[in-house]
């Protein structure tokens, strides 16, 4: 099914957004016909958005990233491993192919539960075929390659005063979020940092776009977006990295599906195929909520 949004595009005057926001410095924000009509093209407006109000910033990190209506929104990327070993050079490993479904449930004003999964499976450096025999390029051992799911999000609350874990004790963390304009899009820039109990080395920063007309249009509560991120993290034991093992280094690119069923047909196969009770964020974890 597709939804509206993403399929139109605002080419509306640009004006004031949220809760009295402005948008500064958009007097060079350029639309095709007048890029190309300017002789030599003009100079991209380029500006940071300092939105401070707490419940601005949560509306939009929603918007973006997720979304405002009680429903499922799914990501769908592909990622790459990069091995780095401190006796040998930066080496590509392996690419996977992946979603990251969240289903949000307005439970408040301006209060939302959100719950979901992680499940990405192993492809051919080409992207052409699963993988499902993998050589190690530092040590040469032959592996199994294992799919990647991560199914046991305790939940969170979403409201202005931050995110909060529904784990017993979690605290809020407020967003920690940078808005850029760049052109005709709002870039979401954002560094996760893990809490102090992970094991090892991680960190991951992530840039998340929408065209920057849409994102003034209030109505729109689930943003057509695309996203890129890296990260760094200690290699799975599966990967047999040898020693030193040394760290990985991660690389996604894409974009957000409006619903479960926009997934590629071939994706779709995949997971009925091998996880299919992930195909969609179980109703029992909103029990109580």
């Amino acid at each position: 099914m597709e939804d509206p949004a993403f399929s139109e595009a605002s080419r509306r005057g640009l004006f004031g957004l949220m809760g009295g926001v402005g948008l500064a410095g958009l007097g060079g924000v350029l639309n095709e016909a007048e890029a190309r009509s300017a002789p030599g093209g003009r100079p991209l407006t380029e500006s940071m958005l300092g939105i401070t109000d707490p419940l601005a910033v949560f509306r939009a990190v929603e918007r973006i990233e997720r979304t405002l209506e009680t429903r499922e929104v799914v990501w769908w990327y592909h990622f790459s491993w990069f091995g780095l070993r401190p006796d040998q050079k930066p080496r590509r490993l392996i690419r996977y192919e992946g979603i990251e479904m969240t289903r949000t449930k307005q439970v408040g004003p301006d209060r939302y539960i959100t719950h979901g999964h992680n499940v990405s499976y192993p492809r051919s450096i080409d992207g052409t075929q699963w993988l499902t025999e993998w050589t190690n390029p530092y040590t040469g051992a032959v592996v199994t390659p294992a799919d990647n799911v991560i199914d046991n999000d305790p939940g969170y609350e979403r409201t202005a005063a931050g995110v909060r874990s529904l784990a017993p004790g979690g605290q809020s963390r407020p967003y920690d979020v940078t808005f850029r304009i760049e052109g005709d899009r709002l870039k979401l820039e954002r560094v996760r940092v893990p809490p102090p109990t992970w094991p090892g080395q991680f960190i991951e920063t992530s840039t998340t776009d929408v065209l920057l007309t849409q994102f003034q249009r209030a109505s729109i509560l689930c943003l057509p977006a695309n996203g890129s991120g890296m990260w760094v993290q200690p290699p799975p034991k599966w990967l047999d990295m040898g020693h030193p093992e040394g760290v990985l280094v991660g690389y996604f690119n894409g974009r957000k599906c409006p619903y479960p069923e926009n997934l590629p047909a071939a994706f779709q196969e995949r997971l009925a195929a091998r996880h299919p009770h992930l195909s969609h964020v179980a109703d029992e974890k909103f029990a109580g909520t």
